[in-house]
């Protein structure tokens, strides 16, 4: 991926590029900068955009090869391209070759962009055929790091600086790719719009809370051995849409990150150690670190013992979920 933003923000062009992955925002910004550098007059009528479901490799390859109307650049999309999974392209073999010669000779006036899904299966002939023509490239999702540097830029276009710890507080609620990164992101920036800079305070007062954060506070709650604000932590995460089995998951893996980072603090090492070691997020680090000097060795094993039991009630059908895991979080404060 970088050298494809090596390559266009030098004004470099190739004749077929194949895009796919999970980091849908950064893939659109992609194509739009093709676009940008291929059509610098914002030339519409030289962009044609397909649906790969409803579009045949024939009409792709012919449209590939007009000429624009006035001359110049042309750029061609196709979205959904379903030919480069394991089993993309079955019963199209013919049509397919229409487009595997295209790309062996591309129209050097045309542009084509061909965006798939999460994965391609990269032997697939199509796909090593872009390959040596033009450019693949995957838009896996970002990790932490870079979410929190995209997160700051972005804030930084709209005029706003942020705390790193605001950053990173952002980036760890929320879930998935760049683009519900993005929508946080914007409330934050009118929360804070009268505000010179973005802090912690804020991120904590407007960012939608994730299972993560409430194994956060749960965790905190049963280390001080508060029963009752333990089970009207779950409840609330609950009444707001948390299902069980997610917050069972969350919380037992935050457990056993406690267990890791209390561990490897005895063993002499630093948090940040901790969080590389365990390939963690910074913060979640810091989180485990408090919550490990709360906790001994036996009362995190107990807990581990309590979640899994209740993990094996719920899929063995012998108990209900909701029911056992609250019973199970006031007997982990005893």
């Amino acid at each position: 991926m970088k050298q494809l933003w090596h390559s266009l923000n030098m004004g470099l062009l190739c004749p077929v590029y194949l895009f796919y992955g999970q980091e849908r925002l950064l893939l659109a910004e992609a194509v739009d900068k093709v676009c940008q550098i291929a059509l610098p007059q914002k030339d519409e009528w030289s962009r044609q955009s397909f649906d790969g479901e409803q579009t045949g490799p024939e009409e792709i390859v012919d449209a590939a090869n007009d000429v624009a109307f006035f001359g110049g650049k042309r750029v061609i999309i196709v979205k959904g391209v379903p030919w480069l999974g394991k089993k993309g392209g079955e019963g199209q073999e013919a049509a397919l070759q229409v487009l595997l010669r295209y790309i062996a000779d591309p129209n050097p006036a045309s542009i084509l962009i061909l965006i798939a899904g999460d994965t391609v299966d990269k032997r697939r002939k199509l796909v090593t055929a872009i390959a040596k023509s033009g450019r693949v490239v995957e838009f896996p999702l970002q990790k932490a790091g870079e979410r929190v540097k995209w997160l700051g830029d972005y804030c930084k276009r709209q005029g706003k600086t942020a705390e790193r710890a605001a950053l990173e507080y952002v980036s760890l609620h929320c879930a998935g790719g760049l683009q519900q990164l993005q929508l946080e992101g914007q409330k934050l920036l009118l929360y804070a719009a009268d505000q010179p800079k973005i802090t912690l305070a804020m991120a904590e007062e407007t960012v939608s809370r994730s299972a993560l954060a409430g194994a956060f506070d749960l965790s905190d709650a049963v280390a001080a051995r508060q029963p009752a604000a333990a089970r009207r932590i779950y409840r609330q995460m609950l009444q707001q849409g948390q299902a069980e089995q997610v917050i069972l998951a969350t919380l037992a893996n935050h457990y056993r990150n406690i267990l890791a980072v209390q561990d490897l603090l005895h063993q002499g090492k630093t948090v940040p150690d901790a969080a590389g070691i365990l390939s963690i997020h910074p913060f979640v680090a810091e989180k485990c670190a408090a919550a490990a000097k709360r906790y001994s060795q036996k009362q995190l094993l107990k807990a581990l013992d309590l979640l899994l039991a209740a993990d094996i009630g719920q899929k063995t059908g012998q108990t209900n979920l909701r029911e056992t895991l609250e019973t199970a979080l006031i007997r982990c404060c005893y």
